[in-house]
């Protein structure tokens, strides 16, 4: 399976000579690696110690019984190993590591493919046995996570083909002691994906009973207070089990494949990778990294470009990168966030945005570049205003404002804001309205240059855009419902980013204030 990488050109404009043009778009895409030594496995375990895979038990095919066989593969070397063999032949294994020690507690076996719950930690070179799992909680097929020195797994089977299990259980790998005290799952699972992000365990998707009884739920389990029992968060796009899955950047739950597709030519089974943002409690699509070439060209000669207009926020939220000219930049993650929602499926588009086309190490370049960026917004064919990621009030609010834009339009009477356009106010509709003006973008002092500037300025929530003089028409027409009809209450911040967000437009259109842009809004 291939994943389309979407090339945007990112052009930094100077007064330097034209450089070469840039090179055709890259492309990324999974790549393969070299195969599994001793052939296609199936319903195994993958457990990561550092830079190192370790592949274990699983059933060579449905016909077959477990195998005992452990695989190593160098992520660094891109090669692969063999390490001891399990002692007993195991598949659907609940397996784990802590403190950079292969464990694997209980799983399935043999032709009947039913329960064992025996436990074993890969040390020194040697599978050595520990404490198994008390008797009547022996399962496989089970989520797992790790916290501190404690495996917990959740649901699983006793018997592949009977029912699934709602036990919860953890293990202490410092005093070999099981807690099967744990509150249950609200619903039986199995072939769930198990991760521990900070303090909490998340059993995510899998399924009930079998493969067409597939689940969506995001079910964690606080590990400081686990009295408080399971609670749901945002559910899956897509309904599914027997998934992989894994942590990134610290807060991010990947969840790749799984079964439960019921696309034409899929054979049940997902290609579909999907990212849970544990802080946001959302879910996206994966993304592929961001990869740009850079064109430099005197401003007069560059060919058509968009400038983006973004809030910086906050750098020290994580590691994100632009792959520029195959080197890594390091940007603030709202710009990563704009660039993403930018990037066309079918096209290279070129773009301009400061982090990347100023180098903002070499003070010279800074300052020769900010004393022309007024001709960069001026010139550019549009300006893309980056107000933020799309919550569930940005298709309403957007709805709301074209709808005020709308019967304003049909009040072809109204010459100044004294003028009422007979609009009804509501409370709840006011407050959607302003989720929009509350974003950090409208609190910034430079967009007011880089908008005024703009022929055409389109403004960006997620995937949902609107033209920017809807939004200034409607910051004028709330202006006015504030101070001179007295109908809403605002907030003295609210009251600062409204003015913000028509003034800039009242400057790129050389109009007197607000009344004007009720007549050519």
């Amino acid at each position: 399976m291939r994943i389309p990488l979407l090339l945007n050109l990112i052009l930094p404009l100077t007064t330097a000579q034209t450089a070469p043009p840039p090179s055709s778009p890259e492309k990324t895409s999974w790549q393969s690696l070299p195969s599994l030594p001793h052939g296609p496995r199936q319903e195994h375990a993958v457990v990561a110690v550092n830079t190192t895979l370790y592949v274990i038990g699983g059933m060579t095919s449905l016909a077959n019984s477990s195998v005992d066989i452990v695989e190593v593969f160098d992520t660094v070397n891109s090669s692969w190993s063999t390490a001891p063999p399990l002692p007993l032949g195991m598949n659907h294994p609940n397996a784990a590591v802590v403190g950079k020690r292969v464990w694997v507690l209980g799983g399935l076996t043999g032709q009947g493919i039913v329960a064992v719950g025996k436990g074993f930690v890969l040390d020194g070179g040697k599978w050595l046995e520990v404490e198994a799992m008390p008797e009547g909680s022996e399962r496989g097929a089970a989520a797992g996570g790790v916290w501190k020195t404690k495996v917990f797994i959740a649901g699983g089977k006793k018997v592949l083909s009977a029912e699934s299990l709602d036990a919860v259980s953890s293990f202490d790998t410092e005093s070999g002691v099981w807690d099967t005290s744990l509150p249950p799952l609200p619903e039986p699972r199995d072939h769930a994906c198990g991760l521990v992000v900070g303090d909490q365990f998340f059993v995510v998707g899998g399924r009930v009973n079998s493969t067409t009884q597939n689940r969506d739920t995001v079910l964690v389990l606080d590990l400081t207070s686990p009295a408080g029992g399971w609670k749901e968060k945002a559910r899956m796009p897509t309904a599914r089990g027997g998934a992989a899955c894994a942590v990134v950047e610290g807060e991010k739950i990947v969840v790749l494949g799984g079964e439960g597709s019921t696309k034409a030519g899929a054979r049940g089974v997902f290609d579909e990778a999907q990212v849970y943002d544990v802080g946001l409690d959302q879910w996206s699509a994966f993304e592929d990294p961001i990869s740009c070439s850079l064109l430099a060209t005197p401003l007069e000669e560059a060919p058509p470009y968009e400038a983006i207009s973004y809030a910086w926020g906050d750098p020290g939220c994580g590691e994100n990168f632009l792959c520029v000219e195959g080197k890594g930049i390091a940007v603030t993650k709202n710009l990563v966030d704009a660039l993403r929602h930018c990037r066309n499926s079918s096209q290279s588009r070129v773009l301009w945005t400061d982090a990347a086309c100023i180098n903002q190490k070499d003070l010279d370049e800074r300052s020769q570049q900010v004393a022309i960026m007024y001709k960069i917004y001026r010139d550019a064919s549009q300006v893309l205003i980056w107000i933020g990621l799309k919550d569930q009030a940005v298709g309403n609010a957007f709805g709301r404002v074209l709808y005020i834009n709308e019967v304003l339009c049909k009040q072809a009477c109204i010459t100044a804001p004294t003028k009422d356009p007979g609009l009804n106010v509501h409370e709840t509709d006011v407050d959607v309205i302003m989720s929009i003006y509350n974003r950090p973008w409208f609190e910034r002092l430079w967009v007011v240059s880089e908008v005024k500037q703009s022929k055409h300025a389109t403004a960006m929530c997620g995937y949902h855009t609107i033209d920017y003089n809807f939004l200034a028409v409607v910051a004028t027409w709330l202006w006015d419902q504030h101070f001179i009809r007295s109908r809403i209450g605002l907030s003295v911040v609210s009251i600062y980013r409204l003015r913000n967000a028509w003034w800039m437009r009242i400057r790129a259109m050389n109009l007197t204030g607000p009344s004007e842009v009720y007549n050519r809004g």
